[in-house]
């Protein structure tokens, strides 16, 4: 990969350590390389996943709100790939190669 220093391998191990109870947070960082999201549009992705994986209609929006949540904690703030700017969620473009390498290796 073009750019591979030091720093990627200290973003491979922070994201590794950073999702490790949380599989579905990388997702969030590889939507969020087509631009900045707000949180409803990050809720409808996860929940239209959820659906596409055939979670029950009935509790797919509890759990897509959830697991947003959850996985925001891990990836987002400071030193994570994840960045809020108070009304949008947005990549770090510090991380963007890394994120964009982790997102072609796992198909996404």
């Amino acid at each position: 990969m073009n750019g591979y220093d030091n720093t990627y391998d200290s973003y491979a191990e922070q994201f590794t350590s950073d999702i490790a109870d949380a599989k579905r947070a990388p997702e969030i960082a590889a939507w969020l390389r087509s631009g900045p999201l707000g949180l409803n549009e990050l809720l409808d992705l996860r929940r239209d996943r959820l659906i596409t994986d055939g979670y029950p209609q009935d509790r797919v929006d509890a759990r897509a709100a959830q697991s947003i949540f959850h996985d925001l904690g891990r990836i987002a703030g400071l030193g994570g790939p994840v960045q809020f700017d108070g009304s949008r969620f947005g990549l770090d473009e510090a991380r963007r190669a890394f994120i964009d390498a982790w997102a072609r290796d796992h198909g996404l």
